[in-house]
């Protein structure tokens, strides 16, 4: 991406909106028209992360980034923020747009969550793409590559207890294959709605299912019975250096999943879609758009 890019002239021309989830205020970025476009951020994220990606998307598609509930400037209920809080709210949301069917891209927390709601909700969903939600619990165990990795990410997450900018940063750089691409402005955004009281009040129930053994994250892992009982079409995008689930696991769901295929993006760790924009949104188009 250029130097100059920036949030503002990445989005510059979408729709900031605010729709009601069955009572959860819930921001949106949107733009274009089309078959509707859900993208799903991760853990502690925000509609930000797909700036890069709204408007070669949004050519196509009728595009929404979504707070998720919880999250950014979505209101925030006292609830446990587990799995079924989230697809509960993405489907008040279809329902509140008028939405019967979708497409959905999720990313980390954003992929487990439409993996989840395909099972629980399979006619609401056109295609899915999973990218980098690699929550896959092996009959075997975690690989201790991937637990190492996995460990760093619990590590930096619960350092934002003491919210810095050091430590905003920090976080924020484990998504990145090079640092160098988690930008000032990006730290700055994601320290700013962290420093908001109401987010200060539920930080830590959003990455309570970060570690390995929590119970909500065993309870609600893609398991090898799981992932064979998805049945809409699915892509898995990877990150080829993607912390804590490895392209090879991603290629082991890939199998599994009965309509499935697998994508890499070279170069690329938590966050391809923000890291390489154009080839990520290229094979989304590819699995959305079929010649």
């Amino acid at each position: 991406m250029p130097k100059t890019a920036t949030l503002w002239n990445e989005t510059v021309g979408c729709e900031v909106r605010y729709r009601d989830a069955g009572g959860v205020r819930t921001r949106t970025l949107e733009t274009g028209d089309g078959p509707v476009l859900f993208l799903l951020h991760g853990t502690g994220g925000h509609v930000e992360a797909f700036a890069r990606n709204m408007h070669r998307l949004g050519q196509h598609f009728h595009v929404v980034s979504v707070d998720m509930i919880g999250h950014g400037l979505t209101a925030k209920p006292d609830i446990p923020y587990v799995i079924t809080d989230y697809t509960t709210h993405l489907r008040n949301l279809m329902d509140g747009m008028g939405v019967q069917t979708a497409h959905f891209l999720g990313e980390s927390l954003g992929g487990w969550v439409a993996s989840w709601l395909a099972l629980e909700s399979p006619e609401r969903i056109d295609k899915l793409i999973n990218c980098t939600g690699g929550v896959f619990r092996w009959p075997e165990g975690e690989d201790p590559q991937e637990a190492e990795e996995r460990r760093n990410m619990v590590s930096k997450s619960q350092s934002l207890k003491e919210l810095t900018r050091e430590n905003v940063r920090k976080r924020l750089e484990l998504l990145f294959h090079d640092p160098n691409d988690c930008t000032d402005e990006l730290v700055d955004l994601r320290l700013w709605l962290y420093e908001r009281p109401e987010m200060k009040e539920v930080v830590a129930r959003l990455h309570h299912m970060l570690p390995y053994d929590s119970p909500a994250r065993a309870e609600y892992s893609l398991t090898e019975e799981r992932l064979k009982a998805i049945s809409v079409p699915t892509l898995y995008l990877w990150g080829e250096y993607n912390p804590g689930s490895s392209v090879r696991s991603a290629a082991r769901a890939a199998e599994l999943t009965p309509d499935a295929s697998l994508v890499v993006i070279d170069d690329t760790a938590h966050w391809p879609q923000w890291e390489d924009p154009e080839p990520f949104d290229q094979a989304v188009l590819d699995f959305l758009i079929p010649g």
